[in-house]
């Protein structure tokens, strides 16, 4: 049987929504700063979660994917551990 969610759920995850879109728009200005100015205008920022089934990892990453006019792509990450970790690859 299908019971309505309560005004309170419905709140709970209208502000659950609204803090993850905040999240992704500080890493998306986050990596379009990091990104020399002179590029920034062709660049498409993706950013999402991604859940890692590795023991050893964090139970969701984050996943930063950044595509250019000129077909070259690159990623950028950090591992659980704080490290950095980028990923550069061109046509």
């Amino acid at each position: 049987m299908f019971l309505p969610k309560s005004a309170n759920q419905v709140a709970q995850e209208n502000a659950d929504h609204l803090e993850m879109k905040r999240g992704i728009e500080r890493v998306e200005r986050w990596a379009l700063n990091s990104i020399p100015e002179h590029l920034r205008k062709d660049v498409l920022i993706n950013v999402s979660e991604v859940q890692c089934g590795d023991p050893n990892c964090s139970p969701i990453d984050t996943s930063i994917i950044l595509q250019f006019k000129s077909g070259g792509r690159g990623g950028h990450g950090n591992r659980g551990d704080g490290e950095r970790r980028d990923a550069e690859r061109s046509r």
